[in-house]
């Protein structure tokens, strides 16, 4: 009996039901139109305060050409519309900080919205430099051998040109530089690896000096062409397949600073110098000695590859770029 019951109440209630879901079937549309519309195809747009960024909207097809674009940006501290053309609006970042970018086409109700991340201002991006023989891939510059002439107009990790340069300031290898058979470069790409991001053929091969053994007591690069009102910081990484090798970084500029960097089969250590300013005549000298616990036979010192940036930018390893 009590079952006949539960199935009466069920047949009862499904004529209930179908009627509900067609009332909501003939009166709401559950797909609007989006035929019509702008869009704003990047989620975080990032800049640096005092560079200029283009947006561009994306706009139907049907009615997208004749839309008049309003542009917005939320909190016009951290940055302000510069001009707007057509579909495009050209930011300029003001400060550091956080916003929201706002398109409407005008006298509708189609609108967007894109964040806006502004980071403080920095003359250049980390400049990378790899010191050997066998080329690594941009956006590295390669200085290929120790005789060679100064690299000139050194591009940091976003393809900027800076006009740094970068020379040789003494002798490197075991015999005259200028030896076509020497030119002060090993190459050990495939036997020396890395944890710091670097490519092997930056970590795999150097400029070297025997400091003890041969004739060079000391090797030393120079950057040229700096800006006087930076500040730079320097990430110097050297490695060797050997064993008992150590160098001395010593950075001079119209200020100084020291490390010593353990080389022997170095796979993720780096020395850091920070805060220099350059000289008068916009150069900053690199040199590389002997460690105070480096007892290779031969005083064996190197570099491999060299991280610059300005101010307080700092690097986080494995670098990525």
């Amino acid at each position: 009996m009590k079952s006949k019951i539960y199935l009466i109440a069920a047949a009862m209630a499904l004529p209930t039901l179908a009627m509900g879901f067609a009332s909501c079937t003939d009166t709401d549309n559950p797909y609007p139109d989006v035929s019509h519309y702008v869009r704003l195809l990047t989620k975080t747009n990032v800049m640096m305060a005092s560079e200029e960024l283009t947006v561009k909207a994306q706009l139907d097809t049907l009615a997208g050409s004749t839309y008049t674009l309003d542009w917005t940006i939320l909190d016009p501290t951290v940055a302000e519309i510069d001009h707007a053309a057509g579909d495009s609006v050209v930011i300029k970042g003001l400060q550091a900080g956080t916003t929201v970018i706002q398109v409407q086409a005008r006298g509708t109700n189609l609108m967007y919205f894109s964040d806006l991340n502004v980071t403080k201002y920095y003359p250049f991006f980390p400049i990378l430099v790899d010191f050997g023989t066998t080329a690594s891939p941009a956006p590295w510059n390669n200085y290929l051998r120790a005789d060679d002439p100064e690299v000139q107009d050194l591009t940091d990790v976003r393809g900027k040109h800076t006009g740094f340069g970068i020379v040789t300031s003494s002798a490197w290898g075991n015999a005259d530089p200028t030896d076509a058979g020497n030119h002060g470069v090993i190459d050990r790409v495939g036997a020396i690896s890395n944890t710091l991001g670097f490519p092997n053929e930056a970590s795999g091969d150097m400029f070297w000096c025997d400091a003890v053994a041969g004739p060079c007591k000391q090797g030393s690069v120079r950057l040229t062409n700096l800006d006087m009102s930076t500040t730079y910081n320097f990430y110097l990484y050297s490695a060797i397949n050997d064993s008992n090798t150590q160098n001395t970084w010593t950075v001079n500029g119209a200020n100084s600073g020291t490390a010593d960097l353990v080389t022997a089969g170095n796979t993720g250590n780096y020395s850091l110098i920070s805060g220099i300013t350059p000289k008068s005549d916009g150069t900053i000298d690199i040199v590389v000695s002997p460690g105070p616990l480096c007892t290779q036979w031969a005083g064996f010192i190197s570099i491999n590859a060299m991280v610059v940036t300005c101010d307080d930018y700092k690097v986080t390893f494995p670098i990525s770029y």
